[in-house]
């Protein structure tokens, strides 16, 4: 386990309390299994010693909370590797063919085992608003999260198989995507638009589940187009595919039912820009930003704006357009389901 040096509380706030605060941004950070690994073993040594010192219930469960979060941050990233699978003898072999080897990832080089593995791609398999509703619960009742509750969200554990057929599908258009062994450094997806536009339902849990994080490089930029009301799920929706909210751009818009598959009906769109690794994001003078601004969202200024900040190659996840461009790739009829 990580070792923490307590030193002597400040005037104003505990020693333990920044160190939580610092955990949670590092969190926020984190990009890859090992950083969110590094950070769950600080967020737990906090949590030991707050408990074995009696420094307060408050602090122990605070801690709980964000251990239990950054073990569902873990899980979310397990299921995005390419994990090599296991031949007798626990030599590990990848799945696909050799020249896709070196992609493949060993539990062991990661340091967390098989079970722990499959403890927390189960926590990160809980739906996004039980899990957030049990840790909100938890907190207001002042008791500690623990992960034996949070898996009974889930009910009795079923096989692999089951569990793969009771909903973690993968989108067919997506699977042609990773077969082909495609990489994208710039990805945009605006599934709540489409949801208003086309006026079709989406599967939150299920969209949260689609493994987006494989089809971006390690350091690529995630673009995603929701209405104001739509923020907290658009947030969660960038998380659990891999993304770390960098910030957000706001867009006044009108409203317009024959803009097209990026119009808009709402009074306010926010474009949320969120970064996977350190990728760089080139610099805009504010009168080109107020000239989109003005224009508003048509599928031609929306890629323009964003072929100006990111590099490609570009990936439209969500569009119901043929194509934004020549220079993007995108999947056809504008769904992932």
């Amino acid at each position: 386990m990580t070792e923490i040096t307590v030193n002597k509380a400040t005037e104003n706030q505990p020693q333990e309390l920044v160190l939580l605060s610092q955990a949670h941004a590092a969190l926020l950070e984190a990009c890859t299994v090992e950083e969110v690994r590094d950070v769950r073993d600080r967020i737990e040594a906090v949590r030991s010693y707050a408990k074995k010192a009696r420094l307060g219930r408050e602090m122990v469960v605070e801690a709980s909370a964000l251990r239990l979060r950054s073990e569902r941050r873990l899980g979310q990233l397990l299921q995005q590797l390419p994990l090599a699978k296991a031949a007798r003898g626990n030599q590990y072999r990848a799945v696909d063919d050799e020249d896709e080897a070196t992609e493949q990832v060993r539990l062991q080089d990661l340091g967390i085992t098989k079970s722990d593995s499959s403890r927390l791609q189960r926590i990160a398999a809980v739906p996004e608003d039980q899990f957030q509703a049990y840790v909100k619960e938890s907190m207001d009742a002042g008791r500690e999260c623990s992960t034996a509750a949070c898996l009974r969200l889930l009910g009795p554990m079923t096989s692999a198989k089951k569990r793969g057929r009771a909903g973690s599908r993968t989108s067919p258009a997506l699977r042609i995507l990773l077969e082909a062994n495609s990489r994208f450094a710039t990805l945009l997806a605006s599934p709540f638009v489409i949801e208003q536009t086309l006026g079709t339902a989406i599967d939150f849990n299920d969209l949260c589940r689609q493994p987006v994080a494989r089809l971006a490089t390690p350091d690529s930029h995630l673009y995603l187009l929701t209405p104001d009301h739509r923020l907290a799920q658009a947030l969660q929706l960038m998380e659990a595919w891999g993304f770390s909210y960098a910030f957000c751009l706001p867009w006044q818009t009108e409203s317009d039912t024959e803009a097209g598959p990026i119009g808009s009906r709402w009074s306010q769109q926010l474009l949320l820009i969120g970064r996977r690794g350190k990728p760089a994001l080139a610099a805009m003078l504010p009168e080109e930003l107020q000239r989109f601004r003005r224009e508003g969202f048509s599928d031609e200024s929306l890629a323009e704006l964003i072929e100006h900040l990111s590099p490609g190659p570009y990936l439209d996840l969500t569009s119901n357009a043929a194509s934004l461009n020549a220079s993007w790739t995108t999947i056809s009829g504008g769904r992932m389901g």
